[in-house]
């Protein structure tokens, strides 16, 4: 089975918690060792797009070799999401625009509006210019909030992140996560996972499984064939990579409102639901359609595998 399809299995295994798919899919790209410096990179993406308060575990370990990275895969998996550092690029990339008063308003709309200011600003005169104008905000955030070692440690790293390569979402994500630690910090955050971890870990499966069905969407190369054949291929694709692929467990995801509030937690996700409706509100559609047509590809994809265990 092609690499892709592991690929985002690991993905999506990772937001609904699912500890098989994950594990499943790690030793398939683990390929005896070959690829660890990828799958190193991978989940530092995976930590700041899904959880990033976990970017100070993966400091603290700096985890390495077949089980450090299953090790820190897995409890990024187990652990509640907080998803506002992939929201907030997400709003900006999506034309949000941080300083309309009207929508965005309050203290926790600090965050839009400052994550505005340096995305901006790296659009404009790229992004290792715009983290060292960063200077002056986190001297300001420091002077409201003792910040730790740790922290500041990881902001550092995200620094290095934002200003070397990857894709353009990924640059923003990492801004907007060196926002989101200046503001509420990573206090206690190897406390809370591992409460969470504790009431999770023995209801875990970490059983060889093949990949489910939504595994196989436009970023893989049998999905890509398959969508093309379909009537509206290219909107049942948009539909699949935001209501499967952005799809959470929602008993490990902390939606909050937004409201005025000096220091939100890092586990909350204040901005997600912002920018999950406005992804769908351009797309001009709703969980409804999806439903239909998932309910279509997941049918056929049964009978697929029915037909292929008879052959055998």
């Amino acid at each position: 089975m092609n690499n892709d399809i592991y690929n985002r299995g690991l993905i999506y295994g990772i937001r609904r918690g699912n500890t098989a798919l994950v594990k499943t899919s790690f030793d398939a790209l683990w390929d005896d060792g070959r690829n660890e410096p990828q799958l190193r990179h991978k989940l530092i993406q995976a930590i700041i797009e899904n959880c990033w308060p976990l970017l100070y575990e993966f400091l603290k370990r700096a985890p390495e070799g077949y089980s450090g990275l299953l090790k820190l895969y897995l409890t990024l998996a187990l652990a509640d999401k907080s998803k506002d550092a992939a929201a907030l690029a997400g709003l900006y990339s999506l034309g949000a625009d941080p300083w309309d008063e009207k929508e965005f308003k309050g203290l926790a709309d600090l965050e839009f509006s400052h994550a505005g200011v340096y995305l901006k600003a790296a659009d404009e005169n790229g992004f290792f210019h715009a983290t060292r104008e960063l200077s002056a905000f986190l001297d300001w955030m420091f002077g409201m909030h003792p910040i730790a070692g740790d922290t500041i440690n990881a902001i550092n790293k995200l620094k290095i992140h934002a200003a070397g390569g990857g894709t353009l979402e990924w640059k923003r994500q990492c801004l907007s996560a060196i926002i989101l630690i200046a503001r509420r910090g990573l206090d206690n955050v190897s406390e809370e996972l591992e409460a969470q971890l504790e009431r999770r870990r023995d209801n875990a499966s970490y059983d060889t499984i093949s990949p489910p069905w939504y595994c196989f969407d436009v970023n893989t190369e049998v999905g890509r064939k398959k969508l093309s054949r379909m009537k509206d291929g290219g909107r049942v694709s948009q539909l699949w990579l935001l209501y499967e692929g952005e799809r959470i467990e929602q008993s490990q995801l902390r939606l909050e409102e937004r409201t005025v509030r000096e220091r939100p937690s890092p586990w909350e996700s204040i901005w997600w639901k912002d920018y999950i409706m406005l992804r769908a509100a351009q797309l001009k559609c709703g969980f409804k359609e999806w439903r239909k047509v998932r309910s279509k590809i997941e049918a056929k994809w049964q009978r697929n595998r029915k037909g292929k265990k008879k052959a055998k």
